[in-house]
């Protein structure tokens, strides 16, 4: 049992700091590679279900949403969007 909860600590802390990496690589302007980092945050997310990794992945996917939108790939955000849905 405490492993599992040390791993669901580190996924969330791992996902965290990826997703905060992609956002500098945004501000370099290095979408390509953002996106990469978002989408590894996300994946990690996906696997845990307690209710901060809900609230944390709902937020990601927002923001992801958000940055497809700016970048015009409206068919990813609506895809994101209806991920973020379920």
């Amino acid at each position: 049992m405490q492993c599992r909860v040390l791993n669901l600590l580190k996924d969330k802390a791992e996902s965290k700091l990826l997703f905060c990496i992609g956002e500098n690589e945004r501000m370099l302007s290095l979408k390509e590679r953002s996106y990469e980092h978002f989408d590894t945050a996300i994946r990690l997310l996906q696997n845990i279900k307690d209710r901060e990794g809900a609230a944390m992945l709902s937020y990601f996917y927002g923001i992801k949403m958000g940055y497809l939108l700016d970048d015009s790939r409206y068919d990813e955000a609506l895809a994101i969007g209806l991920q973020r849905e379920k």
